[in-house]
């Protein structure tokens, strides 16, 4: 399957996901479940990817400080759920 998917998106998307490239004509994912594939990005040597924006355009960022506020312990997560903020480096 995963041959298959990257079959249907080559031409159009980056890393034969539905990511956009700037004349697809694909705007984003789907979200009915996590598809880690979106994460890893499995195709050898493919440009890299933000599998966030990809999933929430224009709002990832948002979403990354709605968690950090609402849920600071990432009780509720899983693979493909919202990270929490980074946290500032310290020397």
């Amino acid at each position: 399957m995963r041959e298959l998917f990257y079959a249907v998106h080559a031409k159009d998307g980056v890393n034969g996901t539905p990511y956009p490239e700037v004349s697809s004509r694909y705007e984003g994912c789907y979200i009915n479940y996590p598809d880690v594939d979106m994460i890893k990005g499995q195709q050898p040597n493919a440009p890299k990817y933000n599998w966030m924006e990809l999933y929430y355009p224009g709002i990832y960022k948002d979403l990354i400080k709605a968690k950090g506020l609402w849920d600071p312990n990432n009780i509720f997560h899983h693979q493909m759920s919202i990270p929490l903020p980074e946290l500032p480096k310290s020397d």
